[in-house]
């Protein structure tokens, strides 16, 4: 087994149970950036964002010449080379489970998952457990491998900032339910046979409201269309590159933010790039990091 997730001070008992051998507390890194859909990806890939194409929550294709939602069939198939881990174990007579992943809808190498329910935001963790041990126990074609998303504390960690009341209940009511999970596992017999990976796509961290950033106000916003936001926002200039580099380059003297051409990106971001197939997606473009462009206490 191997378990990977950060556990909040004197809060996860199930996960305290579940620290001993063979199990294994790890903490799990964010790829740049650290959005939604990019690092759900790149959990289903292995593979950086700039390789798979999923470089936001909402991108700019400028082959496509269009902006992408997570709803567009081609919102997660830019890079024919990349293949999911659930569609490989499809092509080698496996069965495959997602419960609101995003991107396990898409077809892969001319194949779907065997099983597949979409996001809905009433969805318990508890009825996403019984779903996937109901397709684990199937008498015809028993899943053997399980994606699920459950969508807190990520929603009330938006609304209300990482360090609220809410989210600490909602830790409480995520580490009921993973003790739920081992007992179903072990009520149908699974336990012994099953691996379970408890993992983040990504953190959050409280932003001030003196922290909030209007690029409108700093740079004429008819220079560039973006897309993306907090914390990286990608800068498509309409005009000149670097006379756009120059005029954010400015700004940020007198801002909290940061801005970057693409070939002088922080190291580690750097060096995925020059190790990996590029995606248009991440091309031609400046890169700002924002101290906070969104409503306070946003994700950053």
């Amino acid at each position: 087994m191997y378990v990977s997730f950060t556990i909040h001070a004197n809060l996860s008992l199930t996960m305290r149970l579940l620290n001993d051998p063979p199990s294994s507390l790890l903490l799990s890194r964010n790829q740049f950036i650290t959005k939604t859909f990019p690092n759900h990806f790149s959990i289903a890939t292995g593979v950086y964002e700039e390789t798979h194409g999923v470089v936001a929550n909402v991108m700019y294709d400028p082959d496509l010449d269009k902006t992408l939602h997570v709803d567009d069939e081609e919102f997660f198939t830019q890079n024919p080379g990349i293949v999911p881990v659930w569609t490989l174990n499809e092509e080698h007579g496996g069965h495959t489970a997602c419960l609101m992943w995003p991107g396990c809808d898409k077809t892969f190498h001319g194949r779907n998952v065997t099983y597949w329910k979409p996001f809905h935001e009433d969805a318990t963790f508890r009825q996403s457990i019984d779903k996937a041990v109901e397709w684990m126990t199937d008498v015809t074609k028993p899943a053997n491998l399980v994606f699920l998303y459950v969508q807190e504390p990520d929603t009330v960690g938006h609304a209300y900032g990482p360090n609220s009341s809410y989210v600490v209940e909602e830790l409480k009511k995520i580490d009921d339910n993973i003790g739920y999970l081992y007992k179903m596992l072990t009520i149908f017999n699974l336990l012994d046979t099953t691996d379970v990976i408890v993992l983040s796509d990504h953190g959050m961290v409280a932003v001030p409201e003196e922290n909030i950033i209007d690029l409108d106000q700093i740079v004429d916003p008819k220079l560039y269309h973006t897309s993306g936001g907090s914390p990286v926002m990608h800068i498509w200039p309409y005009g000149d590159l670097l006379d756009l580099y120059i005029k954010f380059d400015n700004g940020a003297k007198n801002h909290k933010y940061s801005v970057y051409q693409k070939k002088n990106f922080p190291c580690g971001v750097a060096l995925h790039q020059q190790l990996s197939y590029q995606s248009p997606r991440a091309g031609r473009r400046c890169g700002i990091r924002l101290s906070g462009l969104e409503e306070p206490n946003r994700e950053l």
